[in-house]
């Protein structure tokens, strides 16, 4: 499957949720945080994955690394309306 990281990330009313700095919250860059940041039980993949996340506009996904990336979402610091937002767009 395949991923636009430019994707911007909305609050229920569909306003585009921004950062202190009023910068949009996107998608690739959030994922590339989270992958970043939180250990996983594959950093080399961890590491891959955020990268492409981080450097592309769109990013190709098997099943396998969409259950990656989720298992290390449900551990991150954002709140449910980030990533549950992110899991919802990954699940497409």
């Amino acid at each position: 499957m395949k991923i636009k990281t430019n994707t911007e990330l909305l609050d229920y009313q569909g306003v585009v949720i921004k950062g202190a700095d009023d910068k949009a919250f996107v998608l690739g860059a959030i994922v590339a945080n989270i992958l970043g940041s939180k250990k996983s039980d594959d950093d080399a993949r961890s590491w891959k994955l955020g990268k492409a996340f981080a450097t592309e506009t769109e990013v190709e996904l098997t099943a396998d690394d969409v259950v990656f990336i989720k298992t290390i979402l449900k551990t991150s610091d954002f709140t449910p309306i980030i990533t549950g937002q992110i899991i919802e767009i990954l699940e497409k």
